[in-house]
């Protein structure tokens, strides 16, 4: 390695490590997830498996002297307004993608466009290290529902299923989010990325390969939740449950894995002669290596980025909002404080909570209550975030529940009617149905990503963070009995129920 190159390689590793600590609580979210989370326990090993790709061609890459390269400090200052955006509406997934991006821009901007461009792969690869593809765990539990239940019909066994609850002769199982797939997905793609990159050459096999690397692990997945289904039923569940249903599901993966490499390494082209290194780089005239005058712009540009997490400003939050929403108590039905033991949704973080149960005016229906105001919304205290639901604990952890959009009734009216998600499962042998809607800068959602985007908007605008969660659910004999029971209160209680 020449002294360019020596020069180079210093420079990065102190800019580098700059943004690392400047950002590191957002690396801090990254390796937590990596830590806590089965799907993303692979995101330490991104980092050395690039590292190596790199190794592996270091004498092809020596051959051309780093080059400063603007690309690089525009891709960078780039992401930092990214995160700053991303940090005021606590998006993580944008924040992670954002500091990631950041070191990517300081490898461009250090080591020059046309080496970056040759180690394209080995940059791209980084971005699995990014936890990202929680969005696909509810649709995949749906379909390997749907194709364990119909594999199930066809192989004459009667199956009766309930949302992603299922009913055989010899007992019941559960399409729960470990039964989705994802993780095997994300693996999936990650080894097959790599592979392709390490022993193809050309676009269509990397394309075709990738293919298979998705539709696989997919069905893969299908097959395996029926499979289980089926040993359990044929050995009265003396199988196919606890350690057996967790070893069963990674042993076949890794099965599928294998025979997925084996035949994919039967039309490898690594051995065939391919352009070199320094030829994809470009056989032009090298430019002069970069002098240290010529980093003064990548490192300003990096100083710059790293005071942005002290510079994004705090005014859009409303520190100083009602800390208490008021309380709805329509004329005729009796309100009273809810205790302890009554039931409230799976929500916290709010500044301050109104939890009330109502009685009808006739004596014969229920509703609770549960409004929850959110303001200066950073961390924990954020209204739309994992882990904040409208259902409660034991609707979150069941199968069988049903969930619907709802159209709140304001005043009766069709104009009026106003965005709600509606939730229906099985309680104590009784039914509830739990109602539940985000209200910010005075428009309803039922959907966390439309709330989110409002919520940025909102806070772009100048218009605060302050919003509102309302929740009202009614238990009854049946959906029916609950339903018209939550009818009547919208009714009753008009505009307020959704005013702060």
């Amino acid at each position: 390695m020449n002294s360019a190159w020596r020069r180079a390689c210093l420079v990065c590793v102190a800019l580098c490590v700059v943004l690392v600590v400047a950002y590191l609580p957002t690396w801090r979210e990254m390796f937590a997830l990596w830590t806590k989370t089965e799907t993303y326990t692979h995101g330490p090993l991104v980092p050395l498996i690039s590292a190596w790709l790199v190794w592996r061609v270091r004498k092809e890459l020596t051959a051309f002297d780093p080059t400063f390269s603007m690309w690089g400090v525009f891709l960078m200052l780039g992401a930092a307004v990214v995160w700053a955006l991303a940090d005021i509406v606590q998006v993580s997934a944008a924040r992670h993608f954002a500091v990631l991006t950041m070191l990517v821009g300081v490898i461009v901007a250090v080591f020059g466009f046309q080496i970056s461009r040759a180690l394209l792969f080995p940059i791209a690869f980084l971005y699995f290290a990014v936890p990202f593809g929680d969005f696909l765990t509810e649709p995949m539990m749906e379909q390997t529902a749907d194709f364990t239940v119909a594999a199930l019909q066809w192989t004459g066994i009667p199956v009766y299923r309930e949302a992603r609850h299922l009913q055989v002769p010899s007992g019941s199982w559960a399409v729960v989010e470990a039964c989705s797939g994802t993780r095997y997905l994300i693996a999936s793609v990650m080894l097959g990325a790599l592979f392709s990159y390490l022993f193809y050459r050309s676009t269509k096999r990397r394309v075709l390969f990738m293919m298979a690397a998705i539709v696989i692990p997919i069905v893969g997945n299908w097959v395996r939740a029926y499979m289980i289904v089926m040993v359990g039923h044929i050995t009265n569940n003396k199988y196919g449950l606890g350690a057996d249903h967790v070893l069963f599901g990674w042993v076949f993966f890794g099965v599928l894995i294998y025979a997925l490499f084996a035949i994919g390494a039967r039309w490898r082209e690594d051995d065939d002669t391919s352009p070199s290194l320094p030829s994809i780089i470009g056989a032009t005239t090298q430019h002069q290596p970069t002098k240290y005058a010529e980093w003064r712009v990548p490192a300003i540009s990096t100083a710059a980025a790293a005071i942005v997490p002290w510079l994004v400003p705090l005014a859009a939050s409303d520190a100083t909002a009602a800390n208490t929403p008021t309380v709805v108590s329509p004329a005729g039905w009796v309100a009273r404080e809810a205790g302890t033991s009554s039931w409230r949704p799976q929500l916290s973080g709010g500044r301050g909570v109104a939890h009330v149960e109502l009685t009808a005016p006739d004596g014969r229906g229920g509703v609770t209550l549960y409004r929850a105001i959110y303001a200066g919304q950073r961390g924990e205290a954020r209204m739309v975030r994992f882990g904040n639901e409208f259902r409660d604990t034991r609707m979150i952890e069941s199968a069988a529940v049903k969930s619907r959009a709802h159209r709140v009734l304001s005043d009766g009216t069709h104009a009026s009617q106003r965005s709600g998600m509606e939730y229906e499962g099985r309680e104590r042998g009784l039914v509830r149905v739990t109602r539940g809607t985000f209200v910010i800068a005075g428009s309803t959602f039922a959907d966390p990503y439309r709330a989110k985007l409002a919520l940025a908007a909102s806070q772009l605008t100048g218009r605060g963070d302050t919003s509102l969660a309302v929740v009202w659910s009614a238990l009854a004999r049946d959906a029916d009995e609950a339903r018209a029971t939550l009818d009547a209160f919208e009714r009753a209680a008009g505009a307020a129920l959704t005013e702060k």
